[in-house]
């Protein structure tokens, strides 16, 4: 469309609708007659090939179309308005209302600074600020009933402009006769076992902190809920309840009323507009559990090693995830720069990470990186004659899979000490879950179960990996490294034997793992034992397996898939 055949007449007539949502009403604010105004709208419509204004029973509705439009006309007609008014006369004298939305616990912190630059433009302004929030504010806005809105927003229509005034953590305040005033930081135990404040209108959606603990299958006790921050301070002081807030609201309150601030068990990011966009590179299994987890404004992309693997998955029908082959990925390297979260789960080769050696000369250009996340494995241990193994132990391993892998980790933790790349390191053990367990591999008839005394394996169910990569991801620790295994490590056949009992499956034969029915590749697996730890990543991460022991995993699978086994 072109601007010189346009009649711009036409946009005033179209914010009058906008605003009024009748024709009778926006006619008379215009200055032109009902029937011009009807006249005025049908070319608005044949011009943007779109009805813009539907009639309903509470007027005229304005069409996706029409508040796509709304902001950029808006603001343009304001712009043109303001530069008429200043010719010929002193801006000093310009009078112009600016109308607000602005949170309770924010205004605070912006609202001198707002009314100060105010003043600079012109004295004889005037401020109208309203408390609406979130999707309450984005409606305001769409009305053209505010100029701008200032707030915590965990995601904003692409129709707005942004922008990011600060970013910041959630914390805890509560006062000093509090058991817990004199904490750095909160256990999972002890914030849960607190009573707590929120601070909230009744119809507000459920908190990023407590939406975080229930994706962890955890809830926190809501003992008051008050809509008004300024009631907050009365209520912490008479009381031995905690209130959780973004970390400049909190040392503010904290400050005003002698309060202490303690630090949350998950460090969980926030901001103004904080938006997470992850990449799996080499996705499977792991990373299918990972993003049930993650909310679902997050932008997620995956990749796979063949145009095969990377068809539509059963998850994106619920989630908008973008797949790539990673041979198509790698010759589009600069996407990599607006990843916040990367996961990788690629195997390794000879000279070490295959994912290293084609994308590290890219990694300092990416900017927005908060984590960066690699899986190795429990196998760089090596043999330690069944005893345990903890992140310091000596790594001994000689097969050759485990040896590649120290090789990648070496190369990660090279790297976050020249480049403070925030690299994290996950050893993981055998891996099992619903689709992937002994239930699946006792239905092959040839399936036997290997016998080798005071032979220890380690695993993990893939929940309790997606838990740990979720809480990591929350509470970044660049430079660690995490043994991802439960709580009991045992023999492999006493969980064979444990699943035919669940199953109700006659026991298949057993043989020693030196017999030549095993293969070398199975054999491979008894060369070494160990019993690995995992007290690092419960103390650092308040994690918790949900299947501390294959025996609670095995029933979970049992459960849920409702397997049943031929006898």
């Amino acid at each position: 469309m072109k601007i010189n055949t346009f009649d711009l007449n036409l946009l005033v007539v179209f914010r009058a609708l906008f605003e009024e949502r009748n024709v009778t009403k926006a006619s008379k604010k215009v200055g032109i007659t009902q029937p011009a105004m009807s006249n005025a709208l049908n070319r608005l419509r044949y011009l943007v090939n779109d009805e813009l204004f539907i009639r309903g029973p509470k007027g005229m509705r304005p069409t996706p179309r029409a508040i796509e439009l709304s902001v950029p006309i808006h603001s343009s007609l304001t712009n043109i308005e303001l530069s008429l008014n200043s010719i010929n006369s002193n801006s000093s004298k310009i009078q112009k209302l600016f109308r607000i939305s602005i949170s309770d616990d924010v205004a605070p912190l912006i609202l001198p600074n707002i009314v100060k630059e105010m003043e600079k433009i012109s004295p004889n302004f005037s401020l109208c600020a309203r408390s609406a929030q979130g999707l309450e504010a984005i409606k305001l806005l769409d009305k053209n009933e505010i100029d701008f809105s200032v707030g915590r927003f965990e995601s904003v229509p692409n129709r707005f402009g942004v922008k990011v005034l600060f970013d910041e953590e959630y914390v805890c305040i509560m006062n000093k006769r509090h058991p817990l005033s004199s904490e750095k930081k909160l256990s999972m135990e002890q914030y849960l076992s607190s009573n707590h404040l929120r601070v909230a209108p009744m119809d507000a959606p459920t908190s990023p902190i407590d939406r975080a603990l229930d994706q962890l299958s955890l809830e926190r006790k809501i003992s008051v809920r008050v809509d008004l921050i300024t009631m907050s301070p009365f209520i912490l002081n008479s009381s031995e309840i905690i209130l959780t807030l973004p970390s400049k609201t909190a040392k503010r309150i904290a400050k005003d009323n002698d309060f202490n601030v303690v630090e949350l068990p998950i460090g969980l990011k926030i901001g103004f507009l904080f938006s997470m966009k992850v990449l799996f590179l080499g996705a499977g299994y792991c990373s299918q559990h990972i993003i049930k987890l993650l909310d679902s404004s997050i932008d997620i992309y995956c990749t796979h090693r063949t145009k095969e693997t990377v068809k539509k998955k059963t998850l994106d029908d619920i989630r908008d995830i973008k797949r790539l082959e990673f041979s198509k990925f790698l010759k589009n390297k600069s996407l990599l720069c607006t990843f916040t979260h990367i996961l990788i789960s690629i195997p390794t080769y000879d000279n070490g990470d295959l994912v290293l050696n084609k994308i590290k000369e890219n990694l300092n250009e990416m900017k927005n990186l908060v984590w960066f996340g690699y899986f190795s494995t429990t196998g760089v241990y090596g043999d330690h004659n069944g005893e345990w193994v903890d992140e310091e132990t000596e790594l001994k391993t000689l097969n050759l899979r485990s040896v590649n892998r120290i090789k990648a980790e070496n190369q990660y933790l090279e790297l976050y000490k020249e480049s403070k790349i925030p690299i994290h390191i996950f050893r993981l053990p055998g891996i099992y879950g619903p689709g992937r367990s002994i239930f699946d591999r006792l239905k092959n008839k040839d399936f036997r179960i290997v016998i080798k005394k005071n032979h220890f394996f380690s695993r993990i169910h893939v929940d309790d990996i997606a838990n740990a990569i979720y809480l990591s991801m929350l509470s970044p620790t660049p430079g660690e490294i995490y043994n991802i295994v439960d709580d009991f490590p045992c023999p492999s056949d006493e969980v064979s034997v444990y699943a035919c009992k669940l199953s109700d499956m006659k026991e298949p034969l057993k043989v020693n793992y030196n017999d030549n029915y095993v293969s070398d590749f199975t054999k491979s697996f008894y060369n070494e034992n160990r019993k690995v730890s995992n007290l690092k990543i419960k103390k650092k991460l308040n994690w918790k397996p949900k299947y501390p022991n294959f025996k609670k995993g095995l029933e979970s699978i049992l459960n849920i898939s409702q397997i049943k086994i031929d006898k």
